[in-house]
Formats: structure tokens, sequence, C-alpha cells
């Protein structure tokens, strides 16, 4: 594996020069590790990682080559110790002490062959550093395209968040298209503006809004009644309904166009929990279980289950919440507030720079704190 660093370090060449202040790098530390390296039972991120594999620390734009013994046959990962200085001016001829910090990235699964890691600055934040990977070969990047999420905030607003295709929000703050959210029992999020919403009375409702965050209809359009029973409600898609009994028995509904019902209450198994599950895109569930383990299932259009309780990763069981896009794309919010990024590929095998921290603030916002619209 090949780490390029694209990030300037050194006060000739500064993140961040202003009549104000100045901002540099003076260092930036990479430092390799087993995938599977967990000190303590801490999360690799913030937990005593011991001794890494292999370190090198940057002093300049620069390349380095790390190949380790075992090649393609493990996984890795690296942490990434960015150290930078700050100074302000106190006047017009003098500045005030140096402050001096560090900023950490973290890439994950990364493999040996043909692998190339980049370093480079974090747009508008010169602190912070991102990190990358390419691989040759079928591997998909880490963005497939871009993604819309949806939370309730303290104030029971609905606000809306897009990112970019490299998991870059366009307006971080989200924008507030909707009020009075707090009260619905269950919101599920589809693409191209459509929400699901199950009130408190049983009442199944759906909304749409354009790019823009306008309404068709504000106050929505019933298409059910009797939901409030249910344990768990989620969507696959627009159309395509998940509900968990009291009893654990997973149903189906589906409508077509009209919000016609084609569907309703088809039982696709029995034993389900009534927390820690999500919907993971078209025909698609997830589901985390009480050992931290992410499970996955996927049913073809025949209601006939094509995968059963596979496991996908474990340690899920630390995050405040978990969602799925579908497409195999995923979000989780730490215990921190931080909201990563994950993606598998058509394996189910996540790819290299899953995990990444692409928001934060996420935390505490109760039960509706993370929507994505289902592909």
């Amino acid at each position: 594996m090949k780490f390029y660093n694209h990030t300037p370090i050194g006060e000739q060449d500064p993140r961040l020069r202003s009549n104000d202040a100045i901002i540099y790098h003076t260092s930036i530390t990479v430092k390799v590790y087993d995938q599977d390296d967990l000190i303590g039972g801490n999360d690799w991120r913030f937990g005593d990682l011991g001794v890494p594999r292999w370190e090198h620390a940057f002093t300049s734009k620069d390349s380095a080559v790390y190949k380790p013994a075992e090649g393609d046959s493990r996984r890795y990962k690296a942490r990434v110790e960015a150290k930078w200085s700050e100074r302000e001016r106190t006047s017009e001829t003098t500045w005030g002490p140096e402050k001096r910090g560090e900023s950490l990235a973290f890439i994950e699964r990364l493999k040996d062959g043909g692998q190339a890691i980049a370093i480079e600055p974090y747009f508008g934040a010169p602190r912070d550093i991102v990190v990358s990977s390419s691989v040759d070969g079928p591997e998909p990047s880490l963005f497939a395209g871009g993604g819309v999420l949806y939370r309730v905030n303290g104030a029971g607003d609905l606000a809306r968040y897009a990112h970019d295709q490299s998991g870059v929000f366009v307006n971080y703050d989200g924008a507030v298209i909707g009020w009075g959210w707090a009260g619905f029992k269950w919101i599920c999020a589809v693409r191209d503006g459509g929400l699901y919403g199950v009130l408190a009375d049983g009442t199944l409702r759906y909304y749409h809004h354009n790019g823009d965050g306008a309404w068709d209809d504000v106050n929505g359009r019933d298409i059910g009644s009797g939901w409030a029973g249910f344990a768990w409600v989620g969507a696959g898609r627009f159309g395509q309904l998940y509900a968990i009994t009291s009893a654990g028995d997973l149903l189906l509904y589906e409508h077509d166009g009209g919000f016609a019902w084609t569907t309703a209450a088809h039982k696709l198994g029995s034993g389900w929990p009534k927390d820690k599950v999500f919907t993971g895109g078209t025909n698609c569930l997830c589901l985390i279980d009480s050992a931290g383990d992410l499970r996955y299932y996927y049913h073809d259009d025949a209601r006939a289950w094509v995968h059963q309780d596979k496991k996908l990763d474990g340690g899920w069981g630390s995050f405040q919440a978990a969602a799925s896009s579908g497409n195999g794309e995923l979000y989780a919010i730490l215990a921190n507030g931080d909201l990563v990024f994950y993606r598998h590929d058509v394996d189910r095998n996540f790819i290299s720079g899953s995990g990444r921290t692409i928001g934060w603030g996420w935390g505490s916002q109760g039960p509706h704190s993370l929507l994505p619209s289902a592909r």
C-alpha cells in the first residue's frame, strides 16, 4: 500500500494565513495496525492500540510505501495524526503565543495489492485532514453517490441533510423543512422526497416534498390505519413497508403508485427483535444482535429469503443509532455524536475507507435522529 501526503506542511506553506492568524501543520504521522487489533476492548479510534505494525512521519508533501509480509491475506487499518501550530496576531507587529494541537483521521479495511491512500487537507477546516483510498480492480469507491438524510431535532422540526459524492454535506446545519414531527411514533424516508409517518393513533401517512423542501401537501396523505400496535416499522423503498408485531412476526406490506395495497401483512418470519432493526433498501433488512454483531437479511421478489442472519461486522452494539439507505451504504452515530459512513460490496464485505466520519453533533436527538432516504 502506498500513502500519498497531499497536505501542506510547514510555516512557509500554511493551511491558513490572514491578517489575524496563521495555521499550519508541522508533521503528519501514519500508523498502520491489523484490522482486528483491539486493546482492552476499546473502540479502535479512541482506545490504546499498542505498537503499530508500521509507522511513517511526513514532514512535507511526499509518498511512502508499506509492504506487509501477509499482503492481501489480511486487512489493515491506519491512524493518521496531523500536528498543527496556530498563532494569532496581538498587534500590527506582534504575534501571540503558539498553540499546538493534533487532528486525527482514520481509515479501515485496507488491502496491500495496488492500494493508494491519499492524505488531504479538509476543505473549510484548516486544522483537519481527510484520508481516502482507491484500489485497482472491481472494488467500488466508498461513496458511490450522494445521500439524503433527515432527523427530527430537539424542537420537533424535521431537518433535511444532503451530502455529495465525497461525503461532504452541502449544509452541515441541515435545512428545516417541517414542524411538529416529534409526535410521530415511526418515520421512514424513501427516495425522491418521500416519507412515511405513523401517528400515535395508528394512522399511516405519506408525505412528499421536492428538492427545495416544498411539500405537495403539508398535511400529508392518510394511506392506512391500525399501525400503532407494531413494535417496529420500516420502509424498504417507495411502496414497500415492513412491520414487526409485538409477538416478533415480521410482516411485509406493499402498495402501488396509487396507494392501493397489493400486499398486506404477508408474514416473512418470526422471532424478530423489537429494536435495533433497520431496512437496507429494497428487499433488505439489517439488525444488531445482543452481541453487537451486524446481521444482514435479503429476500427476492417472490419473498423467499436469499440471505438470512449473515454477519457483516462486529462491534456495532455501542452505536447510538444505525440505519441504511440501501446500495450497501450504512450510517451510524458514535457515542460522541459523530456520524460515520460505511459501505459494503456485492459480497457484503466492507470496503476500504468504511467508518469515515462525515458529520458531527448528531447525538442526543431522540428516536428520529437518523433517517436516511432508502433508495
